[in-house]
């Protein structure tokens, strides 16, 4: 019995390679994509569909994700597929604009956050502490969204997997009251575009500002000339991109979140289909059904958890200095009586609620996706110790023995490093507001 209960039942690996939509023919992959019609709507696969779609859109626009999502919720991954471009010439541009700062005098013209618009800022000079923080925010920026892009190439094939397992089971779930996953379904996806768009929206008006702000320092610099007008016009081209792509810096995340968000489908369904229970004879479906899902949600902790760590390191970092920039704009802002000064203020403000958001989305979706596996868990255990016979009973209370023990296991854990909750949320933000005072106490011992 003990070994029934642990021997974790998964699709076969034949199964996985025959369904998964990764196939190489003469060298290049490629995959001829069904329609619409050859699915029902009532299908765990159009259903995990509509969780992707717009997550996944959102994602491709901006080159964070090379694959295309197909009707069936797989994903496919080309050379020759647009989201692959996308990706190339997202890379291309970072790097491009990294070179760009080397050849051009671009610190003359960045001087407009500073002291260069207003001359009620040209007697604030900045600290050291506070230049290197702006530097270092930029590097962050950089450094995250390059390696993301990269991570998304060396790790197709396992990611395409993945979905590809994910799909297959939660098309093979028995689904009992479709009504009830039906409205799961649409209330997880309407969130979480709403939580897409409130990202996007925060982000475009800071960008929207300092856009304004530059177009003009970039007519006073034309009129001075202290730089060419080629210099000039190539960088206004280059910030204005660089402002519109500053828009999608969540939206990977919100796309693994997304993908936690079909494996809480999963569970969910699990639940309904617990509710009725007959006589046993589907004990063991809803055994190798929840191990399987035990099971994806550990490759999921696997496979992704090198993106995780990374952005959540990237990002808790950026929250720090942003913070710690606020409240040098605010005090600055406030001494100096500055228009400018109030606007930049409230855009390191936009900045901040952002990164906020980023860091408690993944610990939010863990949360809920930790409680719906708990009720899948209890639910299965009411009903079934109630109509069971007693030797299933019996084998029942050994599996739920078994996950009770365990009440993390069922949560996002990257690596196994560290579980994702809402008390992890609470305990980085505390974490992270030490090292802000930190900041301050370095540039207090810098200005004395």
């Amino acid at each position: 019995m003990y070994s029934e209960i642990n021997c974790v039942q998964v699709i076969s690996y034949q199964t996985i390679k025959t369904n998964c939509p990764l196939s190489k023919k003469k060298g290049k992959t490629n995959l001829s994509t069904p329609s619409l019609s050859d699915f029902s709507h009532n299908s765990g696969t159009s259903l995990f569909f509509k969780l992707l779609k717009f997550p996944t859109k959102s994602a491709q626009i901006f080159g964070y994700l090379p694959y295309q999502l197909v009707y069936t919720g797989d994903l496919t991954f080309s050379l020759k597929s647009v989201p692959f471009f996308l990706l190339l010439i997202h890379l291309s541009y970072s790097i491009f604009w990294k070179i760009l700062g080397e050849f051009f005098s671009i610190n003359d013209i960045l001087q407009l956050v500073q002291n260069k618009t207003d001359e009620t800022i040209s007697s604030r000079s900045s600290s050291s502490t506070e230049r290197f923080c702006e530097h270092l925010v930029t590097t962050l920026i950089l450094f995250v969204s390059t390696g993301i892009r990269l991570m998304t190439l060396l790790d197709a094939r396992k990611v395409i997997e993945f979905n590809a397992k994910l799909a297959q089971i939660l098309e093979n779930l028995e689904k009992r009251n479709f009504e009830n996953v039906a409205k799961f379904v649409e209330k997880s996806a309407r969130h979480m575009k709403v939580c897409i768009l409130i990202s996007t929206g925060i982000l475009f008006v800071p960008n929207a500002y300092f856009r304004v702000l530059q177009f003009c320092d970039f007519a006073k610099i034309w009129e001075t000339g202290l730089l060419s007008r080629c210099e000039i016009v190539l960088y206004a081209i280059g910030a204005s991109i660089k402002n519109l792509t500053s828009i999608s810096e969540a939206y990977y995340i919100f796309w693994i979140a997304a993908i936690a968000q079909g494996i809480q489908l999963g569970f969910f369904i699990f639940t309904e289909n617990c509710t009725e229970i007959n006589d046993g004879t589907d004990f063991e479906r809803n055994l190798r059904d929840f191990q399987n899902l035990k099971s994806l949600l550990d490759t999921f902790n696997r496979e992704f958890s090198r993106q995780i760590i990374l952005m959540l390191l990237c990002y808790s970092g950026i929250w720090v200095i942003d913070v710690f920039l606020l409240t040098n704009r605010a005090t600055a802002a406030y001494t100096a009586d500055s228009p400018v000064l109030n606007g930049v203020a409230i855009c390191v403000i936009c900045f901040v609620a952002n990164n906020t958001i980023m860091i408690s989305v993944l610990p939010i979706v863990s949360t809920n996706l930790g409680d719906e596996a708990r009720r899948a868990v209890e639910t299965w255990g009411n009903y079934g110790m109630e109509r069971y016979p007693l030797k299933l009973q019996m084998r029942l209370q050994g599996f739920l023995t078994v996950m009770m023990a365990s009440p993390n296991g069922m949560l996002i854990s990257p690596g196994n490093y560290f579980i994702l909750n809402k008390t992890t949320v609470t305990s980085i933000f505390g974490f992270l507001t030490t090292y802000v005072f930190v900041l301050m106490q370095f540039q207090g011992t810098e200005k004395t």
